[in-house]
Parts: C-alpha cells; sequence; structure tokens
C-alpha cells in the first residue's frame, strides 16, 4: 500500500471528553489521503481506550504507558509519519473540514515553504465560538520569533522532512514551538507562510490552567535569557524579560480574581457573521459524522 500524503497527529493525555470530536474533524475532512498517529501520553481515563476502538486502517494507535511530554511526543511522530506532509493537533482542538486540503495545495504550490499556519477560531469548553485570530498577512523574522512564536502552534502543517531536521527541544515543557522556530529562523532553515482564512478551532475553555501560561512565560524568559543578545542586544533582552514578568503577575491577579477571560480577549478579534455562520456549520458537520467504532463508543463522550 503506497503512502499517504499527509500524517495528522494527535497526541493526547486523559482527553476522553474531547479526544472524539477532535477525531471527528479528521474523518470530516474534503481531503481524505491521509494516516491518522494518535499517541498517548500516559493518559488514566477512557481515552486510550477510545482511540483503540477506532476501525479504520488508516488510525494507528501508539502507547507506551509512560507520560512523556509534548515536545518528545512530537519528535515521536516525526519519526513515525509516513505522510511527506505532518499536520500538528491538539486532542482538545477541532479542525475545519477545508483545513487538510488548503494547507496540503499551499505547500504543493510554494515548493519553497517548509510549514505553513492558519487563522483560527477560539471555541470554549462547550466548542461555543469566542472569537478570531490570525486573519491578518503574518511577518516571519528572527526577532518577532523571540517575542512570541509565529505560528499558532495546533494548527500548523509541515514538510516530514523539516521537522525530522529540526526537532522539539525536550527541554522544554511549555512553549517549546517558540523555542524550535526561533532555533530554526536563527540557522536559518526554512521558509513559512500563513492562511489568513479561518481553518482551525482553538480551544480556551474558561477554567484555563493558570499555572500552565506562567510556565509557559518562564520558558520564555529561559529563550530571550539563551538568544536575546545576539537576536535584539542586552537593553531589549532586559525589556522583553520585565515585560514577561509584568504579564505574568497581570495574570496572576486575573487568575485570583477570576478576570482570565479578559485578558484572552486581549489576543483576540471579534468574529464576523459570515464568519460565525461558517464555524458554527463547520462544527455542526464535525460532530455529526459517525465514526468508525465499536459500540460502546458510538456515541459522543461530550456533550
Amino acid at each position: 500500500m503506497s503512502p499517504p500524503l499527509v500524517t495528522i497527529a494527535i497526541p493526547f493525555v486523559n482527553n476522553d471528553e474531547t479526544l472524539p470530536d477532535a477525531v471527528r474533524s479528521v474523518f470530516a475532512q474534503t481531503f481524505q489521503n491521509w494516516e491518522l498517529l494518535l499517541v498517548n501520553d500516559g493518559s488514566q481515563d477512557r481515552s486510550l481506550a477510545f482511540a483503540r476502538s477506532l476501525n479504520d486502517p488508516r488510525v494507528s494507535v501508539i502507547s507506551d504507558g509512560h507520560n512523556r511530554g509534548l515536545p518528545a511526543r512530537l519528535n515521536q511522530i516525526a519519526q513515525l509519519a509516513r505522510g511527506e506532509f505532518l499536520a500538528r493537533m491538539d486532542a482538545d482542538d477541532l479542525m475545519h473540514p477545508c483545513r487538510i486540503a488548503e494547507q496540503v495545495s499551499y505547500l504543493q504550490i510554494n515548493p519553497d515553504i517548509d510549514v505553513v499556519g492558519s487563522a483560527l477560531w477560539t471555541i470554549n469548553e462547550h466548542s461555543v465560538l469566542i472569537a478570531q485570530r490570525g486573519c491578518q498577512p503574518a511577518r516571519f523574522s528572527v526577532a518577532g520569533a523571540l517575542k512570541n512564536c509565529p505560528f499558532m502552534h495546533p494548527a500548523i502543517m509541515g514538510r516530514t522532512a523539516w521537522f525530522l531536521r529540526n526537532p522539539y527541544n525536550e527541554a522544554y515543557r511549555r512553549f517549546q514551538d517558540g523555542e524550535l522556530f526561533l532555533r530554526a529562523m536563527m540557522a536559518g532553515d526554512g521558509r513559512y507562510g500563513h492562511l489568513e482564512r479561518l481553518l482551525f478551532f482553538y480551544r480556551e475553555p474558561s477554567d484555563f490552567d493558570a499555572r500552565k501560561l506562567i510556565a509557559n512565560y518562564h520558558s520564555r524568559r529561559q529563550l530571550a535569557w539563551k538568544f536575546g543578545p545576539q537576536v535584539v542586544g542586552v537593553i531589549s533582552t532586559g525589556k522583553l524579560i520585565a515585560q514577561s514578568y509584568l504579564k505574568q503577575f497581570l495574570w496572576r491577579i486575573a487568575t485570583c480574581c477570576h478576570q482570565q477571560q479578559r485578558l484572552f480577549a486581549l489576543r483576540n478579534e471579534p468574529l464576523s457573521d459570515s464568519q460565525r455562520e461558517d464555524g458554527e456549520r463547520a462544527i455542526q458537520q464535525i460532530r455529526g459524522y459517525n465514526l468508525p467504532t465499536q459500540a460502546i463508543f458510538t456515541e459522543p463522550l461530550a456533550a
């Protein structure tokens, strides 16, 4: 059997409420020449049982019983991928049915591009649309990557060969995407693109664990200390680190006051009527897809 053109990979750990709809969004794609790698990172809930219940030859379940962390799993995925292209996705997110087709088309039309991202909807824990992000042209620079990851990480697709040349640094349990792209840009390895069309649903639950975001800021400061002086100079590096501490402090205050969504809103843009209609239609299509599973898992695990 010939290898698929695209490898879609979903690492998961204790995601039994969201993983079924994430997988539905894969099966609902207009582009069907894919393989799906479901990589268990030590789940203790029904996630692994659900993954193993899928009855489709394009689906592979990888489970070693350990919790190794996202960067290690992403490197494992690149080693296992058989597709020319590798698509990222997290177990609590969804893909628009046209996502894979449009990103594949972009990479085929632009053979000099190694990684492409897309704009995305933000959704809450009930898959209700909140806002949008990334519908503007993207700018890729080393200095910009030092401040923020140039991509919305789960929404990227790239050439598998690029991910093999540029593995994630497993020491960065948080902000591993920012570290990867900054390192690759500084080495001059890769060219990057961005689709301004909304092709992904990124979940921002109202009970977001601020400890993860605080750990993210810690990793960003590590990156700034490591690369900042040679990229933007010592003074600008100091400013970046000071800003990071300030943002971390604001998140602590917002968490104590249960106002995290106000800070999330600063990163997002409001939805137009057409964007909302397209998103709601896509979610309805995804959630209505009947997966090829054993009987015990034929109903959604999440309401």
